[in-house]
């Protein structure tokens, strides 16, 4: 086999990482924009190590699962582009087939690199939802948001209001804003996001020039156009930017050239080079607020249809989660698995801005305590803000309890541990690439009666799971959300208990 050979091969299953897989000459070939069931013609782009296996491009589809359907967008559609960009790797099928085969991903991983058996009820009876279906329908009223929603089925042309409140584009050499081709560096011009929520499509930032940028982040209040809340610009400096205020003035002026009249704040920061040393120009503030305000209402046990409303100070460049219904679907879950009593002391791990601290200083209350820990310099300092004992995040029931907010690495606070005391549960949330074994070996040592582990890529849960268990933790839930859509990822919730030989 050699990279150019063409061939015909039946696809018979999905792999971690959103390509499909099928064999040929002995050999696992994988497939981006196939289906499994189907038979595809494919180009071979790539070889693994010693030929073991070979990555194709799809050229043909001879014979179509019942769950393809037209791609939404020609941009991604990898029968009608040579180059189609990322982010949106599954919409060519079916919604409901994308979320079986999500689930079949997730429990391979969790029988592979966490050890479970394959005939686990867990595994057995494991799917992946719509958000829609798991956020309290109180909150999700009050966040002004429709079941519809969780089903993303972008319309094949015009603006749509998506899921997605949290978008990044590259630049290329003119200025454009555009997207990446899976695994390359060149930079696909893209006029649209359909998966964007409709406040960032709104801004027309496709039809800009930005030159001197080689990134752009735009992040959108949740709450949609209710919100009081502009939506927030971060631009990235090229690398080899001296002074940012020429520039800045530059930006503001593109700003104004976009076709939309939206009101939106816009911050001009360095790019980050590893290994420069000194100090680092501060961001500009070009307009507006160098943050958004994120409102989640949080059901009141006095009046459960009228949530009160936190709020979150988000900064440029801090994390949020990104589907518009996750926060209110991932509260919820974690408030049904957590098992969070009053006077509790829980420890949250990755806290980022402090949505699941907030919630669980509320169930806490008066003689709780919670412990926060998120290592971002913009997020930690969000975290303080929104935490605060008259904080915007914080609840009437939650003033009585002790709420820490810290700064630091999650493996390097949990070596150097505050004076909170033996947790009794544990929520953590790490990024793409997980916990690591040095993390998860703490926690197992660390008392709790209950661990929670939110993550958002189900080969690093499968991995964590597995030092958990050999550490003599069991899972006894795992549910798996579908917070992205016509994509091949997915967040996933476990819940871990000590075993016989650990139980407290």
């Amino acid at each position: 086999m050699r990279i150019g050979d063409e061939f015909a091969v039946r696809l018979t299953g999905m792999a971690h990482g959103g390509a499909a897989l099928g064999r040929h000459e002995n050999r696992v070939v994988f497939v981006r924009h196939g289906i499994p069931g189907e038979s595809v013609l494919v180009e071979v782009t790539g070889l693994g190590p010693k030929g073991r296996y070979a990555e194709a491009r799809l050229l043909e589809v001879l014979e179509a699962s019942p769950d393809r359907r037209e791609h939404p967008w020609p941009a991604a559609d990898a029968l009608r582009t040579l180059h189609p960009v990322g982010g949106m790797e599954y919409g060519h099928i079916r919604p409901e087939r994308q979320r079986l085969l999500k689930a079949d991903v997730l429990r391979e991983q969790l029988v592979r690199l966490g050890g479970m058996d394959p005939a686990d009820p867990l595994l057995e009876q494991l799917t992946v939802v719509d958000p829609a279906a798991l956020a309290d329908p109180a909150v999700l009223a009050a966040a002004g948001s429709s079941g519809r929603q969780g089903h993303s089925d972008p319309e094949p042309s015009g603006v749509h209001g998506g899921w997605r409140t949290r978008v990044h584009f590259a630049v290329d050499d003119e200025g454009r804003p555009g997207m990446h081709p899976y695994h390359e560096e060149r930079v696909i011009p893209v006029e649209r996001f359909p998966l964007a929520v409709r406040e960032i499509q709104e801004l027309g930032l496709g039809a800009g020039r930005f030159p001197g940028v080689s990134r752009i982040d735009v992040a959108a209040p949740s709450a949609g156009a209710g919100s009081a809340s502009r939506p927030l610009i971060l631009f990235t400096a090229a690398p080899d930017t001296q002074d940012l205020a020429p520039l800045g003035r530059e930006l503001d002026v593109a700003l104004d050239a976009c076709p939309a009249d939206v009101e939106v704040s816009a911050v001009l920061q360095p790019a980050r080079i590893p290994g420069r040393r000194g100090p680092r120009p501060q961001p500009i503030v070009l307009r507006g607020d160098d943050h958004v305000v994120e409102t989640h209402p949080v059901p009141s046990p006095d009046r459960p249809d009228a949530p009160a409303p936190l709020r979150f100070r988000v900064g440029a460049g801090g994390f949020w989660q990104n589907h518009r219904l996750a926060p209110a679907a991932l509260t919820e879950t974690v408030r049904q698995l957590a098992d969070v009593r009053p006077a509790d002391t829980v420890w949250d791990l990755y806290g980022g801005a402090g949505l699941f601290a907030a919630l669980a200083a509320d169930q806490v209350g008066a003689g709780g305590t919670v412990w926060s820990v998120e290592g971002s310099p913009v997020t930690s300092g969000d975290a303080r803000h929104n935490l605060a004992g008259q904080g915007p995040a914080r609840t009437e029931g939650s003033r009585g309890a002790k709420v820490i907010a810290q700064r630091a690495a999650v493996e390097r606070a949990l070596t150097v541990r505050p004076r909170t005391g033996t947790p009794d549960v544990v929520v953590l949330d790490p990024p793409r690439d997980g916990a690591g074994r040095a993390v998860m070996r703490r926690l197992a040592a660390c008392g709790a009666r209950r661990i929670v582990y939110v993550a958002c890529d189900p080969a690093a849960l499968g991995r964590d799971a597995g030092f958990l268990r050999a550490d003599g933790w069991e899972p006894t839930a795992v549910r798996g959300l579908d917070l992205y859509p016509e994509t091949h990822h997915l967040e996933a919730v476990a819940v871990f208990q000590p075993g016989p030989d650990r139980s407290r």
